[in-house]
């Protein structure tokens, strides 16, 4: 795990815009499959379905999301296990209970009410302010190290 850990640094460094939007390309096409693949899990549109599918978002994905995007950030800011695991324990429970604010009312209304396939541009639309904020709240600690 290290060494690969110490490869994507390596190539980070030496090539930060390639292997960003890389990087981003292939996690915005995960996510993308993954959110046109998952009305197989749960075919059709009533609101048992549809409350099935923000549950399965939410209860799942969110929180196992929200962890590994934390954990690769600081892993891409060379951040070592202690500091990861201590930036985790200050800011993942305060974005989880965000993203719960936020995401059960899109995904109620784009499951139910936005046709399939415009389902994805609905979440990708959200997105980019979710990750907006989610990139807010984890440089804004960090912020406040520099000024200091």
């Amino acid at each position: 795990m290290n060494r690969i850990i110490h490869s994507y640094q390596k190539l980070l460094s030496a090539h930060p815009f390639l292997v960003q939007t890389v990087q981003t390309g292939v996690l915005m096409g995960v996510g993308d499959v993954t959110a046109q693949r998952s009305r197989y899990f749960y075919g059709g549109s009533g609101k048992s379905v549809v409350l099935k599918k923000v549950g399965l978002d939410q209860l799942c994905f969110s929180p196992t999301f929200i962890g590994c995007f934390l954990c690769a950030l600081g892993f891409a800011q060379g951040k070592d296990f202690q500091q990861i695991r201590k930036d985790i324990s200050r800011d993942y429970q305060d974005i989880l209970l965000t993203n719960y604010k936020i995401w059960p009312l899109v995904q109620l209304g784009n499951f139910y009410l936005t046709p399939l396939q415009y389902q994805t541009l609905v979440v990708q639309a959200v997105a980019i302010c979710w990750n907006t904020y989610i990139s807010w709240k984890t440089q804004l600690r960090q912020q406040d190290k520099i000024e200091k």
